[in-house]
């Protein structure tokens, strides 16, 4: 029997305050809950999702702990489509829980998408059918 999912409130928190800021356009607010390495992901997804403002509302998908961090897949729910990240969620010394890395899935059909030899293997098993 599996055991149901164990939630941090501190963390739930902080996805929240992060996807309602996204949801709301306030990229200041968003900024405030990475780390510095992670700005540079964040900004160029918050970019590419500028074309389906204004958002209606965000769903989180999946939370998932490796190690000592989350990974987060939220939603957004778009006026002409919609966007998908995935978030690094890592806990600093203060105890505050910020996003360490931001991938934007919005048009990849899986996560490993982007990794060389994979998107390699599957371009040559679409041509062989």
């Amino acid at each position: 029997m599996q055991s149901p999912a164990v939630r941090i409130p501190e963390l739930e928190a902080a996805i929240d305050a992060h996807a309602r800021a996204v949801c709301g356009g306030d990229q200041a607010a968003a900024e405030r809950l990475l780390q510095a390495r992670g700005l540079e992901g964040h900004r160029a997804a918050w970019a590419a999702a500028a074309a389906n403002h204004p958002f209606q509302g965000f769903e989180v998908l999946a939370r998932a702990r490796i190690g000592s961090q989350y990974i987060v897949k939220v939603r957004w729910h778009g006026a002409s489509d919609d966007v998908l990240w995935q978030n690094r969620w890592t806990q600093v010394a203060d105890a505050r829980w910020l996003i360490a890395e931001v991938e934007d899935l919005t048009i990849k059909r899986t996560p490993w998408a982007d990794i060389p030899a994979l998107r390699e293997a599957a371009r040559a098993r679409d041509r062989n059918g």
